[in-house]
């Protein structure tokens, strides 16, 4: 049985949550409350020692860090699906994830946690926030060239690739990123948008 521990407003635990939906696999959502800090207590910091959201429990086997648990769910249960059977591809979408993780993922994400505690109270550093911005162009454009002659990010298949970038860039409004000059991301996030495990996996409104 797999259970996995997340909260519908962190773009990681969407990634999971995802994933899970697109290969049909059954689950046990647990709601962790970010806002009461549930994964900063002791019984929640057993399964992740960092106190964040996702983890995994899959009959007893815990993981965190969410691209290590989308490999782990789509080699378990959607392999030649989510992700391919052949060895380039494959090392094709560990690169583009890496990416995500260390470059794509901050670059948005930094701008959106300024807008986001601006949201409970805290005052916008707005010269901050703009260098960010500035920041973040890089990273975008990248991906949006790239994007200019691929429908997914590997291969043209739908893969964890496309949703770990994927749950970065649908950050890119509330950070603030102007997303007027990004047409292949806007088209490319489109599509994935309109997918009924995207839909399905989206926090209450």
């Amino acid at each position: 049985m797999i259970t996995l521990y997340a909260s519908p407003i962190s773009p990681n635990s969407r990634k999971v949550h995802w994933a899970l939906e697109e290969m049909g696999v059954p689950y046990t959502y647990k709601h962790v409350d970010l806002a009461k800090r549930e994964q900063k207590q002791p019984d929640f910091l057993k399964l992740n020692p960092n106190g964040r959201v996702p983890v995994l429990d899959h009959e007893g086997f815990i993981l965190y860090e969410s691209n290590a648990i989308l490999w782990f769910l789509a080699d378990k249960y959607g392999r030649g699906v989510i992700v391919p059977e052949d060895v380039s591809e494959r090392a094709l979408i560990d690169q583009w994830m890496w990416w995500q993780a260390s470059d794509f993922g901050p670059a948005v994400g930094r701008p959106w946690l300024m807008k986001l505690q601006e949201r409970f109270g805290r005052a916008l550093d707005a010269v901050r926030h703009q260098e960010h911005l500035e920041a973040a162009r890089g990273p975008l454009a990248i991906l949006d060239q790239h994007l200019s002659s691929h429908e997914f990010v590997v291969a043209d298949r739908f893969s964890i690739a496309d949703i770990a970038l994927a749950e970065s860039f649908g950050l890119s409004d509330m950070a603030g990123i102007s997303r007027a000059d990004l047409p292949h991301l806007n088209a490319w996030h489109a599509r994935l948008a309109a997918r009924p495990a995207f839909i399905k996996t989206r926090p209450a409104t």
